[in-house]
This record gives structure tokens, sequence and C-alpha cells, in this order.
């Protein structure tokens, strides 16, 4: 049965609907892989399903939406195929449903990865989107931060004598999802619920404003 749910689920969110025919409904459970008749007929009277004479749909839009969700962790293979389904303008608002029901954390890292979005990260570092997800977006924290310690130890600051301007050296170009954690990082901490000093040394501060004192003194 809830193979036919992901199945009418699916064909409304493709059409950007919120209702099938009645004879489509029907037709798709029917063509679901191992479901029989009776069981066909079992979904149509499901309690979530509202059934009229001539069309099927969801008594509320959030069922819907979290069977399109639990549909496109089943039907697609790897993070990077679901990645690029969520990233569809109407997914928009599935994209914390699916890492919601993550449990695997190697699995949502690799889908956060590639989602690069600032908000739903800092909805993961607030405890929002469930355990994994928060356990992973906190990993990450640590892992960046102190990597841009590292970045900020190594850094030189040199003048451009010609252009009056400075440049820094070794250069460390971070990636879209780097930047996106950093901005998460600092959004959480406004809201007093999560808080990056949790994952940083002193080490982290100090680098930086040395850091900041070489650029002020040019």
């Amino acid at each position: 049965m809830r193979l036919v749910m992901h199945r009418w689920a699916a064909a409304m969110d493709a059409r950007l609907v919120t209702w099938l025919p009645l004879a489509e409904a029907e037709r798709l459970a029917q063509a679901a892989d191992g479901v029989s008749a009776r069981q066909a007929g079992q979904a149509l009277q499901n309690p979530l399903v509202d059934r009229d004479r001539n069309r099927v749909a969801f008594r509320h839009e959030l069922f819907a939406r979290f069977l399109t969700a639990e549909a496109m962790r089943w039907r697609d293979e790897t993070p990077a195929q679901l990645a690029q389904d969520l990233s569809r303008p109407h997914h928009n608002d599935l994209a914390a449903l699916v890492i919601s029901l993550e449990n695997d954390p190697r699995r949502v890292l690799e889908l956060v990865e590639h989602l690069a979005d600032t908000d739903l990260f800092e909805q993961a570092l607030l405890g929002r989107m469930g355990t994994t997800a928060l356990q992973v977006l906190h990993g990450e924290a640590h892992r960046l931060l102190g990597l841009a310690t590292e970045v900020a130890q190594r850094t030189m600051v040199k003048p451009d004598s010609e252009l009056g301007h400075y440049h820094a050296e070794p250069a460390r170009a971070w990636s879209s999802y780097e930047v996106a954690v950093f901005i998460a990082i600092g959004a959480a901490g406004r809201h007093g619920l999560w808080t990056p000093c949790s994952f940083v040394d002193s080490k982290y501060y100090a680098a930086n404003a040395s850091l900041l004192s070489k650029i002020d003194s040019y």
C-alpha cells in the first residue's frame, strides 16, 4: 500500500497538481510491483486519501509532500541524484523532509555536500532536522572551523605597492558548500541555541586576530 501512495504522490508532484483522476489512480495502483488488486482497492480506502466519484487526493498537502519525499529517497540510487531532484524549484520544501528521514550519516553528508544550502544547514545545526543531520553538520562545522584556523595561521598578507592593495598567500578558495556551512554557523549562533565556541579553541580566534592585524597594518 505504501508503494501505491508513493506512485500517486510522485504523479501529482510531476504535474504540480494535488489530485489525480480516479481512473488513473486505479491504473497506477494496479501497475505497482507486488501490489495485488485487493491491496490496490484498499489503498483507495486509506484514511490519508480523499476519494470522490471522479478523483483521488490526499486529505492534507503535507501527506502528499511527505510521501513524495519518501518516494524520492526510494527511487534515487545515489545522494547526487537525490540532490539533483531536490534542487528543482518545486522541491524546495522537500530537502528538510528527506534529510530528516535519513539515518545514515554518510548518506546525509554526501547529500548536504551536493545541496550547499545555508538555510538548510542552519536548521540542521539547530537540531530541527533530526539527530543524524545534527551530528553530521556539527562534525562539518568542527572540521571547517579547524581548517579555517590552519589557513589563517599559514596565511601571509603582502602589499601590492603599484596598485595600493594587498593579497594573501597562500590563497585558499572555499567551495560553495564550505561557504554555506560557514554562513550557517554564524546564523545558528545568532539564535543562541548553538554556538561555534564549543567547537573552537583559542587558536581559532588568535589566528584570525593575527590575520586581521596584518591586514590593518597596510
